[in-house]
């Protein structure tokens, strides 16, 4: 399968009952291109997927791209992995995506290059630059997801402070973010 539209393919997916997430919902355009195997029945279908898209624009984001290998069923997608790469950063996941009330679980790895991009309606001289990276893991339902880092940075520089490097471990946990043992470093 190859579509020029990724936007209208998701519409299609949606109104073939196809249960796409809602986070899919920030592409604006791009190719995607699919090839794989259908197995199962009408009323339980298997998909094994290799995808790859270029030039998705998705939110504020342009020429993202997209590779990986996806098994999906009625109940979860499974990522094995899925990467995701744009100018100013990538992520990598490996998982299990639970559709609700199916439970999910993975491992995710990734690196955000000017990370003020993430907060617009902060100040402009306030928006962080320099490099942030978090290798982590997430469980539980899609709805209600736990999601645990270890963040690390450099060379930040950030409402006229500068920090060589930053580590930390952060958490996600009911709506609540916790912060645990961060530590910012600055030259001599």
């Amino acid at each position: 399968v190859s579509s020029h539209d990724v936007a209208g393919l998701v519409r299609q997916l949606r109104e073939s009952m196809i249960p796409v997430p809602t986070a899919v919902d920030v592409v604006r355009s791009g190719h995607v291109t699919a090839r794989g195997i259908v197995a199962g029945s009408i009323g339980e279908p298997v998909v094994d997927l290799l995808v790859s898209a270029s030039d998705v624009a998705a939110g504020d984001v342009d020429a993202i791209q997209v590779a990986g290998a996806v098994h999906a069923d009625r109940r979860q997608i499974v990522l094995k992995p899925l990467a995701v790469k744009t100018a100013a950063g990538h992520l990598e996941m490996r998982g299990r995506i639970g559709f609700v009330p199916m439970e999910s679980t993975g491992e995710f790895d990734v690196r955000i290059d000017g990370p003020g991009r993430l907060a617009p309606m902060v100040p402009a001289d306030w928006r962080p630059t320099g490099s942030i990276s978090a290798q982590g893991s997430w469980s539980g339902r899609l709805d209600r997801p736990r999601v645990s880092a270890r963040l690390t940075g450099e060379e930040l520089f950030a409402n006229g402070l500068y920090f060589e490097s930053l580590a930390g471990d952060v958490e996600l946990v009911d709506d609540e973010l916790l912060v645990h043992d961060v530590r910012l470093s600055q030259p001599d």
